[in-house]
């Protein structure tokens, strides 16, 4: 199958979003991106436990072993305790302050490595591609480069979702990008924005509110996807611990994706 529309999941970790799209979007293809190589492995590992439990391939996803910024070069990766808050960037001269209680327990940097950094501009036109149709981003810092990455052809984004710290003080890293500068950047580029929302982290003090969930569109790209999907159960089974309802259900779909293969073929 040919595929005219496209997912990008930016900052993939254990595949859970991008695979989620996947499999709730079939007419889409979705790209995901992921510089750590033991999580790339991760997300192979799921998508073939996925495959098996339903009876079908997912041949609308592809992983690669790559970071996404504004430049392309090679860089330093630092993978941290929680491999989620692994990030391009280096921790922020005031991040005690504004995190208190994370260093040790989550952001503690367990090993830097080098990886590829490549830009979206790039990546779209050495594959030929003309629709980023749904962006997700969680490069813990970088999203906003990630979008500046596009360049020219940022026009063909339709709608995606970023993160983004309140302000400086509040960042967990240096040089991150504040809420400002990314109203700044979607203004000046034509998107508009849907939602902000807290992301709330609740430290050994209280529950923090440093940073925002961001959705945006472009208003001259209609786009039609679901983005509903439980985050859980990827979680579930690449852990081997599946409920039973999620078992009936995965049995259910691969006695029909059985039944279609046979019908078909």
């Amino acid at each position: 199958m040919e595929y005219k529309k496209f997912i990008f999941d930016v900052g993939a970790n254990e595949g859970f979003d991008g695979l989620g799209l996947a499999l709730k979007n079939s007419n889409y293809y979705v790209h995901a991106f992921e510089p750590n190589p033991e999580l790339l492995k991760k997300i192979i590992l799921l998508k073939k436990k996925i495959e098996s439990r339903i009876g079908k391939k997912i041949e609308n996803y592809q992983a690669h072993l790559l970071a996404i910024s504004n430049k392309n070069e090679i860089s330093n990766f630092n993978i941290s305790k929680n491999d989620r808050v692994s990030s391009l960037l280096n921790l922020s001269e005031n991040f005690d302050e504004a995190w208190p209680g994370y260093r040790n327990d989550h952001f503690k940097v367990v090993k830097s490595i080098l990886v590829k950094v490549i830009t979206l501009e790039k990546f779209l036109n050495d594959n030929k591609i003309n629709s980023i149709d749904y962006l997700h981003i969680d490069t813990q810092g970088n999203d906003l480069r990630v979008l500046q990455g596009i360049g020219s052809k940022i026009k063909l984004l339709g709608t995606g979702v970023m993160e983004a710290a309140i302000n400086v003080e509040k960042s967990a890293y240096k040089n991150n990008h504040t809420l400002k500068e990314v109203k700044n950047f979607l203004k000046k580029n034509n998107l508009e924005i849907k939602d902000i929302n807290y992301l709330e982290h609740q430290s050994n003090l209280d529950i923090l509110k440093n940073e925002v969930n961001i959705t945006f569109y472009n208003p001259n790209k209609k786009v039609k996807l679901k983005t509903k999907y439980n985050v859980r159960y990827f979680q579930r089974v690449l852990n081997g611990k599946t409920s039973i309802k999620d078992d009936l259900r995965d049995a259910l779909l691969k006695i029909i994706n059985n039944f279609k293969h046979f019908i078909y073929n």
